[in-house]
C-alpha cells in the first residue's frame, strides 16, 4: 500500500512539474515567438525594400542605355525641313510624325531583339542592368519632346497625339522632359501595376524625347520577393494589387484592412496584428517612395502567427512525454528501493509468524544502519525473554584479545550430560530397525521374529521418527525437562543443542559401529540427561 501511495505522490509531483513547465515555457515561447516574428518581419521589410530599389536601379540603367543610342537621338532631333515628300513638298505634321515613327520602330525592333537574346542567354550581358530578374521589359515606349508616343514594342501602328499622348495620361513625363532628370514611377497600365523608368534623350545637350521601359508587377514577381518564407503583398492606395501567395478572397480581406487602417500612411515601424481567413497574422508595412504617380504605393510583409507558434511549440509538446518517461524511470527506481528497503521488514514479519506458531528459536539479523535493525534487536530480546535465553547485551569476557560472547554459550559443556549405552542393555548391540518394526497398530509390541523383545514404545518411536520430527521433539522435551527440574535454559538454542548432539553422535557411531545414534531424554534424581541409542 505504501509503495502505491508513494507512486501516486511521485506521479502528482511529476505531473505538477510538467504542467508548470509546459504552461510557463508555452507562455514564454509564445512571447518570444511574437518577438521573433517581429524581428524577421523587419528583416523581410528591409529585404523587399532593397529588392524594389535594386529593381528600379536596374530598370533605370537599362533605360539609360537605350536612351544613349545615337540613332535614337538623331531620329528624334531630325529637323522637319530636312524631310520632303516624294514630290519634294514639305511634309504635313502627320507625315512627319509617321517618318519619325518608322525610324523609331526600327530602333525598338533592334533593342527588342537584343533584350530577347539577353533573356535567352544568347548574348552576354554588359552591365548590371542585364543581371536583374527579367532582361526583356514588358513596356517599351519612345516619346518625342512633347511626350507624344513615337513607337512602342507591342504595337507597330502606335504613334501621334490622338493615339499616344502619354504626357497627358502620365504628367510625370512632362516633368522629366522639362527638367531633363530621369525618374522611376509606378503606373497602372490596363489595371496592371507597372514599374517604369523614364529617361530623357538628348541631342547636342538638348532634350529631344524620352525612353520609357517598364516591368509588370506580378504575383510571380511578388513571390520572388519573399524572404524567410514570409509573404508579401503590394498595394496602391487602398487596394492590394499583387501578392506572393494570397488567393482572391484573402486579397480582398487585406485590401479592406489597408483601406480601413490607411496603411499607405503607416510609419512602417509598428507591427500589425490582423486576421485573414480566420487565422491571426502579424505584419509590417513598407513604402515604395520616389514614385510620383503612385505616392500611396507600398507593400505588406506578413506571417501566419498561429503556424509560427505551432512550430515554436513543437519542442514544448515533448515536455509531457519527458515527464512521463521521468516518472516511469523514477517509479522503477522507487520500486527497486522499496523492495530492498522492505525486505528486512518482510523477514521480520515472517519471523513473527514463526514465533506465533511456536518457533522460539527464530533469530532476527537486521542489516546494520537500517531502520529494521533496532526492531530486529528488540524482537531478539523478546524471544530471549520468552525462551529464557540470555539477553543479547548480556556478555562475558573470554580470554584477552577474544571477542565477548553471550552468557550460556558454553552451556553444553557445563550442564549437558550424555550417557553412553550400558553394556547390559541389548547386549551392547545396535538396534536393528528391520526386526524392531512391531505391529502397525501398536507401538512397543514386538513381532515374533524380533530377537530383541521388550523394546519400549519410546525407543520404537525414536527409531521410526523422521529426522526433522526427531530433532524438534528432542529439543522440546529436553528444555521442558530442564524447566521441570528447575534448571536454567538460558543460552540453549536449537542450533547449539543439535550441534552438540551431532558432535557426540559422531563419536558414538564410531564406537558402536552403527549408522546413526539417537537420544532419549531422561531425568534421574532431579538431573536431566540424554541417553544414547545406537541404531544399526
Amino acid at each position: 500500500m505504501f509503495p502505491t501511495k508513494a507512486g501516486g505522490v511521485l506521479f502528482a509531483v511529476f505531473a505538477t512539474i510538467g504542467a508548470v513547465l509546459f504552461f510557463h515555457l508555452s507562455s514564454a515561447i509564445e512571447e518570444r515567438t511574437v518577438e521573433d516574428i517581429g524581428d524577421r518581419l523587419r528583416v523581410a521589410q528591409r529585404a523587399v525594400d532593397g529588392a524594389r530599389r535594386l529593381n528600379d536601379f536596374a530598370l533605370s540603367a537599362r533605360t539609360a542605355e537605350v536612351a544613349a543610342t545615337g540613332e535614337l537621338a538623331a531620329a528624334l532631333a531630325t529637323p522637319r525641313d530636312t524631310l520632303k515628300s516624294p514630290e519634294g513638298a514639305p511634309l504635313s505634321d502627320d507625315d512627319f510624325r509617321y517618318r519619325i515613327h518608322q525610324q523609331g520602330n526600327e530602333i525598338v525592333a533592334t533593342w527588342q531583339a537584343r533584350f530577347t537574346a539577353l533573356a535567352e542567354g544568347k548574348e552576354k550581358p554588359r552591365s548590371i542592368s542585364a543581371d536583374w530578374r527579367r532582361e526583356k521589359p514588358d513596356l517599351f515606349y519612345i516619346l518625342d519632346k512633347d511626350g507624344v508616343g513615337v513607337a512602342r514594342s507591342d504595337d507597330k501602328a502606335w504613334f501621334g497625339p490622338q493615339e499616344a499622348n502619354v504626357a497627358a495620361e502620365f504628367p510625370i513625363v512632362k516633368q522629366v522632359l522639362g527638367s531633363g532628370v530621369a525618374t522611376n514611377d509606378i503606373w497602372l497600365v490596363r489595371e496592371a501595376p507597372m514599374n517604369v523608368a523614364i529617361e530623357p534623350v538628348r541631342s547636342a545637350g538638348v532634350v529631344v524625347g524620352a525612353v520609357v521601359l517598364g516591368t509588370r508587377l506580378t504575383d510571380a514577381e511578388a513571390k520572388k520577393d519573399q524572404v524567410a518564407g514570409y509573404d508579401v503583398a503590394y498595394f496602391l492606395g487602398d487596394r492590394i494589387r499583387k501578392s506572393s501567395t494570397l488567393d482572391t478572397a484573402k486579397e480582398t480581406e487585406l485590401s479592406k484592412i489597408v483601406g480601413e487602417r490607411k496603411l499607405f500612411d503607416h510609419d512602417g515601424r509598428t507591427t500589425l496584428q490582423f486576421e485573414l481567413g480566420g487565422a491571426p497574422y502579424l505584419g509590417l508595412v513598407g513604402k515604395l517612395d520616389g514614385h510620383p504617380t503612385a505616392p500611396q504605393a507600398g507593400f505588406v510583409v506578413f506571417a501566419n502567427a498561429a503556424s509560427a507558434r505551432s512550430r515554436a511549440l513543437e519542442g514544448v509538446a515533448l515536455i509531457p512525454l519527458l515527464c512521463l518517461a521521468g516518472f516511469l524511470l523514477a517509479s522503477g527506481l522507487l520500486m527497486l528501493f522499496f523492495r530492498q528497503f522492505l525486505a528486512p521488514f518482510n523477514d521480520i514479519d515472517q519471523g513473527v509468524v514463526e514465533i506465533i506458531n511456536g518457533n522460539l528459536d527464530r533469530w532476527f539479523e537486521g542489516p546494520p544502519k537500517h531502520p529494521a535493525a533496532a526492531m530486529s534487536q528488540n524482537l531478539n530480546v523478546m524471544v530471549c525473554q520468552l525462551s529464557g535465553r540470555p539477553l543479547p547485551e548480556d556478555e562475558e569476557e573470554t580470554t584477552p584479545g577474544q571477542a565477548r560472547r553471550p552468557h550460556g554459550e558454553t552451556w553444553a559443556e557445563d550442564r549437558m550430560f550424555i550417557e553412553e549405552l550400558n553394556p547390559s542393555e541389548f547386549g551392547a548391540r545396535p538396534i536393528d530397525p528391520a526386526n524392531a518394526s512391531g505391529a502397525d497398530a501398536g507401538l512397543g509390541v514386538p513381532s515374533d521374529a524380533n530377537s530383541q523383545s521388550g523394546l519400549a514404545p519410546d525407543i520404537l518411536r525414536l527409531i521410526r521418527e523422521t529426522e526433522d520430527t526427531y530433532k524438534k521433539r528432542l529439543f522440546r522435551e529436553y528444555t521442558e525437562a530442564l524447566r521441570a527440574a528447575g534448571e536454567p535454559v538460558q543460552g540453549i538454542t536449537f542450533e547449539k543443542f543439535h550441534a552438540t548432539i551431532q558432535s557426540n553422535a559422531e563419536i558414538l557411531r564410531e564406537k558402536y559401529g552403527c549408522s546413526r545414534v539417537r537420544f532419549l531424554v531422561q531425568t534421574r534424581d532431579g538431573k536431566v540427561s540424554l541417553k544414547s541409542i545406537p541404531i544399526k
